[in-house]
């Protein structure tokens, strides 16, 4: 039987330095993301905002990556049951701002984004502490935790 796992061989369960971060490219200008925070507004959704900053001279656009991270008690609680990647991608937007322009960037993520993949292949929120780590493939990720019921 083949081992298709991605268990050691993809960015959600890779532990070492990477040479180039996932979502890092080359610009033009530099970008700060910043005073990120999420609220539940329902049992089905977080809502997520973030300021990003063109603090660069010139336009230039900006990508921010949204991960899903689990808190040490449920990885520790669901790693005996099957693996449990290190982070996972769950949305990304593009934004373009002039130099010296902010904007809010806003997510709406469903509960689901909280979700793991089980050994038999369903989904499983676990309950407790998750996080949604906000990225811009460079230094200053902003990680929020929420928790789970």
């Amino acid at each position: 039987m083949q081992d298709m796992s991605f268990v050691n061989r993809s960015y959600r369960y890779y532990t070492g330095k990477p040479l180039f971060p996932f979502g890092h490219g080359l610009s033009l200008t530099d970008f700060e993301l910043e005073a990120c925070h999420c609220n539940q507004t329902t049992l089905n959704r977080y809502d997520c905002a973030c300021t990003l900053e063109n603090t660069g001279g010139r336009c230039g656009d900006e990508v921010i990556l949204v991960y899903h991270s689990v808190g040490d008690r449920i990885r520790s609680l669901a790693s005996k049951l099957h693996p449990v990647p290190l982070k996972q991608l769950v949305e990304f937007s593009r934004f373009t701002l002039e130099a010296g322009e902010s904007t809010k960037a806003y997510f709406s993520l469903p509960s689901d984004a909280l979700a793991l993949t089980t050994a038999d292949g369903s989904m499983r929120i676990y309950p407790g502490e998750h996080s949604f780590i906000f990225s811009h493939g460079s230094l200053g990720d902003q990680a929020v935790t929420v928790n789970a019921a």
